[in-house]
């Protein structure tokens, strides 16, 4: 009896582990190809610069001598971002545009009646995603947190482009 019993015991953690070894096997061999290389992880602000500029139209070519100077970002409102090329220009309506904050890059475009349309967001490190609100509506809004800190950022359509406003 007692040897029947540790016969079974043996047989039943070969099993066991040979199930757990093979289950294991799985997910690490499925989890590799579920999100691709690198979806574990979000984009930095190149990344999403450099994905924006395959998609986006070309940028419009660069101010000329006696061309109007920018004018500064009012306190809190985010100045024109750099195109893929690095240049500062406005873009044409409805094409999208890079937003940074100290918390993350977001990705928003004007569409008909200032309506804006949130359609990307990537935490910097260390932060999170909270809240998202991503329209069609007049605002949207992402909510990006850490352990210490906690920045809302909106974007509105002005001039047919996304102005950024955050706060912490």
């Amino acid at each position: 009896m007692r040897r029947a019993v540790l016969i079974s015991a043996t047989v039943w953690l070969a099993v066991a582990a040979g199930a757990t070894a093979a289950g294991l096997a799985a997910v690490a061999f499925i989890g590799d190809g579920l999100g691709g290389v690198g979806a574990d992880r979000p984009l930095s602000t190149d990344e999403v610069a450099r994905q924006l500029a395959a998609v986006s139209p070309a940028p419009p070519a660069p101010a000329t001598p006696g061309s109007a100077p920018a004018v500064p970002a009012a306190p809190g409102l985010a100045a024109p971002g750099p195109t893929a090329s690095g240049a500062a220009a406005s873009r044409a309506p409805g094409a999208p545009r890079v937003l940074t904050t100290p918390g993350g890059s977001l990705i928003a475009a004007c569409g008909p009646g200032r309506q804006v349309t949130l359609l990307s967001w990537t935490p910097a490190p260390g932060y999170a995603t909270n809240e998202v609100e991503r329209g069609p509506d007049h605002r949207v809004e992402v909510t990006f947190t850490r352990a210490d800190e906690r920045i809302e950022a909106r974007v509105e359509c002005s001039a047919d482009a996304p102005q950024l406003r955050w706060r912490r």
